[in-house]
């Protein structure tokens, strides 16, 4: 989407979340400069110059923390991300989408079976995350789905959480944890891959492919929180530990034979994507087909990977919602005509 990005890569690999994710960018840049300035001294009253000579002196450890400290719920409200600048980002990803102004190349994008399971570790960090929610829906209601700064906001979000929970009470408990994981992997992943998808599938100028991590390891980030209840959940990032070790959360170490061949199988098509533009090694078992607007099929990552018919049952409810990036495509789709 980047024009200077241009031929700076040949193929790009999208894993969990693309730039139409509702908390990939954020439009308050300014409000959160003067908010953390005044919390190290720093006055934006004096001018940019100064304030950024005065910011640029700040301990990063200590931006870092100020940056975290504006989350009341989960990644809302976190003001640090790109913006729609006019220059560097020109127009929003949504309208450089439809436009098909981004870099013309081969891509591999996908989401795991279950990302929204990152609000279980979420709520067993904050005990008391439930009784929040609940004691005040119309705050928290709103903020769980970056629906705050929408029109008609606590309406939109009420809607939302009834039409998952299959009720008119949005009170929840613990025996609604499928439902709360599914919203949060739609609202927060899923949408904003299947929108991405359906733009790329058609473009005739690129090969896309397209997969669905459905592999339950028999190790997870539960493994860091203790008396941590795990259940039937991929979460959002559950797939990196097949790609990467170390660091202070991907200190897993695979052990068992079903894991191990996934590891295989996840590095290989990789490394074969990003060597040749084809995902599927020349040995393999399977065929990892492209995405197209013909056949909009994506590959099912498990130790015995198969291609799968597009199955997100939710596509029409969020499409129909009025929201801020819907309304967007929407204007755009009417300017064009």
């Amino acid at each position: 989407m980047i024009v200077i990005a241009n031929s700076l890569f040949n193929r790009a690999i999208i894993q969990s979340g693309t730039a139409l994710c509702p908390w990939a960018s954020n439009k308050n840049h300014r409000k959160f400069a003067i908010e953390t300035g005044q919390e190290f001294n720093c006055s934006i009253a004096f001018g940019t110059e100064k304030y950024r000579e005065c910011m640029q002196n700040v301990n990063p450890y200590y931006l870092t923390i100020a940056a975290s400290q504006t989350a009341v719920w989960g990644l809302s409200s976190y003001y640090v991300l790109p913006r729609v600048d006019g220059e560097f980002i020109d127009e929003a990803p949504e309208i450089l989408m439809r436009k098909g102004k981004y870099n013309k190349v081969d891509i591999v994008q996908g989401i795991t079976r279950d990302e929204g399971g990152i609000d279980l570790f979420l709520a067993y960090l904050e005990p008391n995350r439930k009784v929040k929610f609940n004691n005040n829906f119309e705050y928290y209601g709103p903020i769980s789905l970056l629906f705050q700064n929408e029109e008609n906001s606590v309406k939109l979000a009420r809607k939302v959480y009834q039409h998952y929970l299959q009720r008119e009470d949005v009170t929840i408990s613990d025996k609604d944890w499928k439902e709360i994981v599914d919203i949060n992997s739609d609202r927060m992943f899923r949408v904003a891959h299947d929108k991405v998808a359906n733009f790329f599938a058609n473009d005739q100028n690129i090969k896309f492919y397209t997969y669905q991590f459905d592999h339950l390891a028999n190790v997870s980030f539960a493994n860091f929180l203790p008396g941590f209840v795990r259940r039937d959940v991929i979460s959002h990032g559950e797939d990196l530990m097949f790609l990467f070790y170390g660091g202070e959360f991907l200190k897993v170490k695979l052990e068992s034979e079903r894991d191990l061949r996934m590891r295989d199988i996840f590095l290989n098509l990789w490394i074969n994507f990003a060597k040749t533009g084809n995902p599927t090694p020349p040995s393999s078992d399977f065929k990892w087909h492209p995405t197209t607007s013909d056949s909009f099929r994506y590959l099912s990552l498990t130790t015995s990977p198969v291609m799968k018919d597009d199955s997100f049952q939710n596509r029409k409810f969020w499409s129909d919602l009025k929201i801020s990036e819907n309304l967007l495509l929407q204007k755009s789709l009417k300017n064009e005509l």
